[in-house]
């Protein structure tokens, strides 16, 4: 039978796993890569959770806090109140100086020395023409 294009395609299995290993690499590699740059997104995850086997004064180590153990969810709660509402500020109040080039346009006083819409045309109601 001549190979044409519509013959049955002989599978190579040394190739299907040179390639199923290349595939595994590539996906470790972005793992890895995803870990570098945007790893930052998951939090601060480098302290573990105390675990629920005991009562507030096990996981604190013998002293119960005065707040019940609220005090660091609370805490990463009014972070994260503070930096919502710091996205609500104009970089003028966010910054100390201009930190981008549109910043620096910005952070200049105004050229408008005379005001920018008290010159602008002023028409005239008895000139326009009558419309039936």
């Amino acid at each position: 039978m001549a190979e044409g294009g519509g013959g049955r395609k002989e599978h190579n299995e040394v190739h299907n796993a040179v390639i199923w290993k290349q595939r595994v690499d590539g996906e470790l590699k972005s793992q890895a890569e995803w870990e570098e740059n945007w790893g930052f997104l998951r939090g601060n995850e480098a302290a573990p959770a105390p675990t629920r086997t005991g009562d507030a004064a096990s996981a604190t180590g013998g002293r119960v806090p005065s707040d019940g153990g609220r005090s660091q969810s609370n805490k990463s709660e009014d972070e994260r109140y503070q930096a919502l509402l710091n996205r609500t500020k104009p970089p003028k109040e966010k910054y100390s100086r201009p930190v981008t080039t549109t910043h620096e346009v910005g952070w200049r006083p105004s050229l408008e020395l005379f005001g920018v819409n008290h010159h602008g045309k002023v028409r005239d109601p008895d000139l326009w023409p009558d419309r039936p």
